[in-house]
């Protein structure tokens, strides 16, 4: 039987249980009245809290090689169709290895495939407790890679080796629903690039689903 102002999203209580180490039953059943405990739930977003509260962080950097005359390289996150996960992309960094470019970054369109080459096996965590956990995300590169989907963001690398980053802010950072995808693209023909992608991720509330 439901109880008054109960509180049905349980990672939060969940995490309340694990951060103070607390046992019993449910800790926070239900938001107080006029008395109560308070624990600021942004704190919960910083990266070593973020594994209590159910959220998983990753990284995934790796290099492409010029493909040849008239081809252009690219990075691409997917997020599965029915994978019932939300990530976050929270940096996305480009390096350039020769001359100058003008990178780009596009999401979607919806339920577009992999590149060329899937490299989800290079994907890290960013925190041992997580354990050997992978990322419900698929990541892959390729060369050549023809731009698809509504770009988000153009950026400048000026000499060899100057790095740029996209994501300065919080409110910068990037959501990647299900069926959803973001991709790098190289905007200078035939040249190598490196790309950093960091992103956290957790599975879809029930309310969200619907």
């Amino acid at each position: 039987m439901a109880i008054y102002n109960e509180i049905l999203v349980g990672r939060f209580a969940r995490g309340i249980q694990k951060v103070f180490s607390m046992k019993g039953g449910v800790p926070t059943r239900q938001l107080s009245g006029e008395v109560m405990a308070t624990y600021e739930l942004e704190k919960g977003m910083s990266l070593e809290n973020r594994y209590p509260h159910s959220w998983l962080s990753f990284a995934y950097s790796a290099n492409i090689a010029a493909g040849g005359v008239g081809t252009f390289g690219a990075f691409r996150l997917r997020n599965p169709t029915g994978s019932n996960v939300l990530a976050v992309l929270e940096k996305a960094e480009m390096v350039n290895v020769a001359g100058a470019d003008t990178p780009f970054i596009t999401r979607g369109p919806t339920g577009t495939g992999d590149l060329t080459t899937n490299d989800s096996a290079n994907v890290s965590i960013r925190d041992l407790r997580m354990g050997p956990v992978g990322s419900a995300l698929i990541q892959s590169k390729g060369t050549p890679a023809a731009p698809v989907g509504v770009q988000w963001w153009n950026g400048g690398l000026t000499a060899a080796f100057a790095q740029v980053e996209a994501i300065l802010y919080p409110n910068q950072e990037f959501v990647i629903g299900p069926s959803d995808i973001v991709t790098v693209w190289s905007n200078v023909a035939n040249t190598g690039f490196r790309c950093t992608f960091m992103w956290r991720e957790r599975a879809l509330e029930e309310s969200e689903l619907k």
